[in-house]
This record gives C-alpha cells, structure tokens and sequence, in this order.
C-alpha cells in the first residue's frame, strides 16, 4: 500500500482495470490516471471541482508528482485523501474559485450541475483544457455549457480507463502546450469543433 500523509486516509493501489472505491463516484483505474497525465502541461495546476473525498485527487498527485492537485468542496470535513494544503473549502454549491489561469486544468468529476459548470465559464480566466469524467448518459446535459462558451475543441478520451457507461471528454482552447512527458498519444474521438 502507498505511504499515507498523516491523518489521511491510506490510498488504495489501483490497477489497469477500472474499479469502484467506497469514497469515489467515479471508476479509478491507473489508465484513468494516464490519460490525465498526457492532458497535463509541466507548469500547470489540476484545479478539481467539487474532489468529495479527495481520492482521485490525491491518485493523481501521488503519480503525477510534479504537478500541482488542488480539491475544491464546500466542506473539509469530506476530504480524506488529499493534503489539506490542496484542499480548499469554496462557501457554497454556487461559489465560484476564480485562481485559476489558462496554464490551469479543471477536472469535473460526477458535477451536479450544468449552472455550476456554466458559471466557472463565465470567468474572465478560463483554462485551456477543461476535463469532465461522470455518466455517458449525463454528457448531453453538461455539453451545454462548453457549446454556448464557444472556444472549445471538444474531444471524447476512448479507453480512458472507466467504467463501461463512463466517459472523459476534454475540451480544449488555443494552442495547449504537450503534455507533462512530452506526449500526445491518448486516443481520443473529436466530438465538436466549435
């Protein structure tokens, strides 16, 4: 098993084939993790909107060390994976973390809300690469708001490492740097070219 930080909870190992954790919604698998690696620009943050238990978070910080995680929830007492210096509690449902810069990456995983994804787009910064991970049959709902911003490439990830009825959609903006590694092999389906 993986060192815990203190006071955290001990990481689970993951493996190549997507599970269910008791503290994640969504499937986890060390596939999941490398795609998001290859999204990732050396420099940037992965700003986590709504992390619930900071499990995921947590996963990628431990395998992808050399980037930045931070779990945003509105409220600490869920986080039990993720360091508390990357854990960040917002007010509310509807608050809105606006530190973010272009360089940044945000991860939805499982939103509630299309409105809450609508009202990050409404920020003057908005990311390069937003990521969205949760139920294929929610996706409609939540392409929405991508559609109406207007600067997206929005792609579906195959073979992203979920579960069957899961998907990963990455949209992107402008020219985005190579990944972490230098990589740009991830198999990914275009979907929209706004």
């Amino acid at each position: 098993m993986p060192p815990n930080l203190q006071g955290m909870a001990t990481l689970p190992e993951i493996s190549d084939v997507p599970r269910h954790y008791p503290d994640c919604c969504l499937s986890l698998s060390t596939n999941l993790i490398q795609q998001i690696r290859q999204l990732q620009s050396p420099a940037s943050t992965l700003i986590s909107i709504g992390s619930g238990s900071g499990l995921l978070e947590a996963l990628i910080q431990q395998q992808i060390p050399q980037i930045r995680t931070l779990g945003l929830e509105v409220s600490d007492s869920v986080n039990k994976y993720l360091a508390p210096e990357n854990a960040i509690v917002v007010k509310g449902t509807w608050d809105i973390y606006d530190k973010s810069s272009e360089d940044d990456t945000w991860l939805f995983v499982y939103p509630r809300s299309p409105r809450l994804v609508s009202g990050y787009l409404e920020l003057s910064k908005v990311p390069n690469t937003v990521i969205w991970l949760g139920p294929r049959k929610d996706w409609e709902d939540f392409r929405a708001p991508f559609l109406a911003f207007g600067k997206f490439k929005i792609e579906e990830i195959e073979d992203a490492g979920l579960a069957s009825y899961e998907a990963m959609f990455v949209m992107r903006q402008g020219n985005v740097n190579s990944s972490i590694d230098g990589s740009t092999a991830f198999s990914t389906l275009q979907v929209d070219e706004i």
